[in-house]
């Protein structure tokens, strides 16, 4: 691991928003009581994924540029050691356990288990061709691998082993679980999103949602699953009825979806038609409707992008 820490200073209590930036190097720290934006943390490099541990107290932004992971304390908004890779990775996600996140390697094809204390690669995973995203199960038994070659791996975490390679009718660009971890959704680059029974480990069904898809996200009812979908919305999936039930207008390029732990409100990255016009739309779930619109300063070159959302507690 490099670099330090900053000064501690007064601890953040609530439940806030990190948005990657994909013109900028900072984290954006949003306070979802005031869909303020309290800070921007500063990192190395640009970050183009990021997730937080279960328990709120850490955010781990990956680098889009570089091979490093930068772990971030959301107590006190402080960058950690950033913690090094032999390469750069495409996704990285956490499960329950505290101290150990997931990174997809596309150039091993790879699926890298990282010890977030050590701050090193504990395991490596072989998985399918080109791995662009990776969730894992709420109960931390499984990891579910997009593999850009149309397949999904799926990774028994206690062996560390593939356990089943599930065939995608399409190459599939994000990935997510069902709250209750009995649905898989596997999204394509466009038109379609995959569904698979976890029971099975095979796809159950197929839902169209015209245009290109960018990310994705279940809300924590697993009622829904919001679907950014560029140029400039985000497509509602009722998921007992296996298909849109509406879209809501967002800002221009969506590219990151993620819900507060109550679900009552999801943050919505979007990078902007031009370097100074990316926003975060803050989405009402029970409504559906854009109830928030939070911008930059004119000017400033801002592309919000992947979004996790964490509770911090002292």
């Amino acid at each position: 691991m490099t670099g330090t820490a900053t000064p501690r200073g007064t601890p953040a209590v609530g439940v806030f928003a990190y948005v990657t930036d994909r013109r900028r190097p900072v984290v954006h720290v949003i306070d979802t009581d005031t869909n303020a934006e309290v800070i921007a943390v500063d990192l190395p490099s640009i970050a183009g994924d990021i997730a937080v541990s279960s328990d709120g107290r850490r955010a781990f932004a990956l680098s889009l540029q570089t091979s490093q992971i930068f772990p971030i304390d959301t107590e006190f908004n402080a960058r950690l050691a950033t913690i090094t890779l032999d390469q750069v990775g495409s996704s990285i996600a956490t499960g329950p356990a505290g101290n150990v996140a997931y990174v997809t390697l596309r150039g091993t094809d790879e699926l890298a288990v990282i010890n977030t204390d050590a701050g090193n690669v504990s395991a490596r995973i072989p998985v399918g061709n080109s791995p662009v995203d990776v969730a894992v199960t709420h109960d931390g038994a499984m990891a579910y691998v997009a593999n850009t070659a149309s397949s999904v791996s799926a990774v028994n975490l206690a062996t560390r082993s593939v356990v089943a390679t599930i065939p995608i009718g399409d190459r599939p660009a994000a990935i997510a679980v069902a709250p209750d971890d009995s649905r898989v959704y596997a999204l394509a680059l466009s038109s379609r999103m995959f569904v698979i029974f976890a029971a099975t480990n095979s796809v159950v069904d197929e839902i169209s949602i015209n245009g290109s898809l960018s990310a994705l996200a279940v809300t924590p009812s697993g009622a829904f699953v919001y679907v950014a979908n560029p140029p400039g919305k985000v497509s509602v999936v009722d998921t007992a009825a296996g298909s849109v039930s509406g879209t809501i207008g967002v800002g221009s390029f969506p590219a990151g979806v993620g819900f507060t732990p109550d679900g009552a409100l999801a943050y919505v990255g979007s990078g902007g038609m031009t370097p100074d016009t990316g926003t975060i739309s803050v989405i009402n779930a029970q409504t559906q409707a854009v109830t928030d619109t939070i911008s930059f300063p004119a000017g400033t070159p801002v592309s919000p992008a992947s979004v996790a959302v964490a509770n911090v507690r002292p």
